[in-house]
């Protein structure tokens, strides 16, 4: 804590910064426009680690929103999307600018001198109707403020500005948002992908501006707030001598023969991975295909050119080609979007009725709007239905590029699909030097856990719950999993009903895995701050070990727990010291960079893993910290096994950041969300009555129905 303090005493000492935690930001000339009255701002990240030799320094560039110093009637237009202001507000605007404005500082000068006040809320009254007592008698605060400042107010059927803790009302003309707040809420999808755009940089050009941040922003060598505690910087980042990249794996994927039609499984095909970028073809026959006998079409977009004929012939014929029996779907393109639900339920009693399983329902719609979550509520919750959405607009995209680009939307659509039926595209062979890796986790039933907590949106209410989610794999390849998930206290991090959650999870392995209990199990714990570490450690293995005493009641059935941290939220990164041998046009390091000496912890077992291909942006490696290990894994074992759960993730043929239950429960738990959303539901999450969510109610809301139970429906 000592040396943050001295870093960020000589961070401020610089000039007009804005601290926000660990980071400082500045308004220059590459502020850019995200829209919304919001803009993006530079600057960096800084933070001391006791690392294995000595105090190190973490340095980044960093980028974050701020809300534009403006007038609020303009701020109003630019929430509200208009060109010009608006003379008065219907209910729903208001809310929605309530939300936006709501615990905003602005700043008011009609009594002459400058104040800054923040916004309660915006006020329902507007100053033509808003009446308060002076003197004696009742007066509108539009004759208020002729009378008292002769202000003649030009919009008075504006709703007022709430501000302070006394209920003072102001209207919004005379108003200003004052400059240099962060913006604490959700970006937009817009403005998010303007802040990728544009501050997603190269590595090469990100190591250079880091570097200009510690000689020229920061000038440590003339910090006085440094030389005053005697500590010094070192002018060049730190070299790692002894980081390494771990061996590729060699993926297996299904090979027709002549036993396809017997119904025996299919040879084994070895398919190498690319060095370079961590990719493997996905072209042939996959290892465990599903088939596609009874399913549905549903054409939301209704749009008469684009071309559905031309995207099923693909997804078809590209199904057969991975091994898939696709037959002819029913198609259906009179539905209403608002009538989505119903249709989904009609369908599925339909194909009862017939003594059938609806095997999917495809829903094509233009973008992804309000529809989306009732579709996933009525798949996942209510009626226990797979469905896949595919944007028309994705359709339109590829068919004007011609049919290569038609059959690779198939093949990634094909991919969820496959893996929503409870098959499987690919596994990790257990062959060369690492042929003696899988022996130490498949010589005996294991399974592996991966878990996450999502939290509300900053600035949304403390009636929002956030949602708790653990999936766990049920086969010896580690590609199949089951999803649980519970909502809990607004922004509480411990997994409160984990036990309950592993019990389940543990008995359906044992149904689904010869009737044997799990003999090892590994949990990947994603989200998590370094400060929670112990204490989200214990309570969740003595909910785990809980979880099996329940299981087996009366036995002595403790089975070996390793329980693994994996972080993504941090300012770490890596860079090649030569540059031919950096990878892609974003010259990254190469999918399975990896360290575990000089920039890690000193007494805590934890490594640094790149494991995928940086195609935009500098690659920000996992870090891993292994809290609890009964097993006695040797490093590089659990280093290993855990680079190659990377490659095991259903939606694509190419190692990703992390490994895939850490992923898939990071997935369930968003997916959690959109099933507890309310068609048309506007409501503002603001209240101040807000005394924490009904969380009884909200999980009968979220649990998916039992046919879903053992399907990777968020996948």
């Amino acid at each position: 804590m000592f040396p943050f303090l001295v870093f960020r005493e000589a961070a401020l000492a610089t000039g007009n910064k804005i601290a926000a935690g660990r980071s400082f930001f500045w308004r220059d000339n590459t502020a850019m426009s995200l829209g919304g009255g919001r803009e993006a701002w530079p600057g960096f990240y800084s933070s001391a680690r006791p690392c294995q030799w000595k105090i190190t320094l973490n340095l980044d560039v960093a980028n974050t929103a701020f809300y534009e110093k403006q007038h609020v009637l303009d701020f109003l237009c630019k929430v509200l999307n208009m060109r010009q202001c608006p003379t008065q507000l219907n209910d729903t605007q208001r809310r929605l600018f309530e939300k936006e404005l709501r615990t905003l500082k602005v700043e008011v000068k009609h009594s002459g001198g400058l104040r800054r006040v923040r916004v309660a809320a915006v006020s329902k009254n507007s100053a033509k109707t808003q009446k308060f007592e002076q003197d004696g008698k009742q007066i509108t605060v539009a004759d208020y403020f002729k009378k008292q400042y002769k202000i003649v107010l030009k919009y008075p059927d504006l709703p007022l500005v709430e501000v302070g803790t006394k209920k003072n009302f102001l209207p919004m003309e005379i108003c200003e948002v004052a400059a240099g707040q962060k913006v604490m809420k959700k970006l937009t999808e817009e403005q998010t992908a303007i802040m990728v755009k544009n501050c997603a940089k190269p590595a090469p050009e990100r190591q250079a501006r880091v570097q200009k941040i510690r000689d020229e922003i920061m000038n440590y060598d003339t910090s006085g707030a440094l030389k005053e505690f005697g500590i010094t910087v070192d002018k060049r980042m730190k070299m790692i001598d002894n980081a390494r990249v771990l061996p590729m794996p060699v993926m297996g994927m299904g090979h027709a023969t002549k036993n396809d039609a017997k119904g025996i499984a299919p040879e084994v095909q070895e398919i190498s991975v690319k060095t370079m970028d961590g990719t493997w073809t996905s072209a042939g026959r996959y290892f465990d295909p599903k088939n596609l006998d009874n399913w549905v079409v549903i054409d939301l977009d209704q749009d008469r050119r684009l071309p559905l004929d031309f995207f099923l012939d693909e997804f078809i014929a590209t199904g057969k080609q991975r091994g898939m029996r696709i037959a002819q779907p029913q198609l259906d393109g009179s539905i209403d979007p608002r009538d989505i639900t119903t249709a989904i339920k009609n369908i599925q009693m339909s194909y009862k009725k017939q003594n059938k399983t609806v095997d999917l329902i495809m829903i094509i719609m233009r973008v992804r709007g309000p529809a989306y979550a009732d579709i996933k509520k009525a798949g996942d919750v209510l009626y226990g239905v797979p469905t896949q959405v595919v944007l028309g607009k994705n359709i339109a995209r590829s068919a004007e590029k011609g049919k290569g680009p038609m059959n690779q939307l198939a093949s990634n659509i094909l991919l969820k699909v496959n893996a929503k039926l409870g098959g499987a595209h690919s596994k990790v062979m257990d062959l060369g030097k690492n042929k003696t890796l899988f022996g130490s986790f498949t010589d005996k039933p294991t399974i592996v856990f991966g878990a996450d907590v999502t939290h509300p949106s900053p600035g949304e209410g403390m009636n929002k719950p956030s949602i708790a989610a653990v999936v766990a794999s049920y086969n010896v390849f580690f590609t199949k999993y089951s999803a649980r998930v519970r909502a809990q206290g607004h922004r509480e991090e411990m997994m409160t009903t984990l036990k309950d959650m592993v019990v389940e999870l543990m008995i359906e392995f044992k149904v689904k895995c010869g009737g044997r209990e799990p003999q090892r199990i590994i949990f990947y714990r994603d989200g998590v701050s370094e400060g929670q570490y112990q204490q989200v450690m214990l309570d969740e293995l003595r909910a785990i070990q809980a979880a099996c005493i329940t299981l087996c009641p009366g036995q002595d059935y403790k089975p070996p727990i390793t329980y693994i941290i994996v972080g993504k939220r941090h300012h770490t990164r890596l860079f090649t010291a030569d540059p031919r041998d950096a990878v892609g046009k974003a010259g990254n390091v190469p999918p399975g960079t990896i360290t575990d000496r000089a920039i890690c912890h000193f007494s805590e077992f934890d490594w640094f893993l790149c494991s995928h291909y940086g195609i935009q942006g500098t690659s920000r490696p996992a870090h891993y910290n292994v809290l609890y290990d009964d097993s006695n894994y040797q490093a590089d074992q659990i280093q290993m096994f855990s680079y190659y759960l990377t490659y095991c993730y259903a939606r694509c043929a190419r190692s990703v950041s992390i490994p895939a239950p850490a992923y898939y429960a990071h997935l369930a738990a968003f997916r959690a969300r959109h099933h507890m959303e309310e068609a048309g539901d506007t409501q503002s999450t603001n209240s101040s009555g807000d005394s924490g969510p009904n969380v009884v109610e909200i999980n009968k809301k979220i649990k998916v129905h039992d046919d879903m139970h053992s399907k990777m429906y968020f996948a």
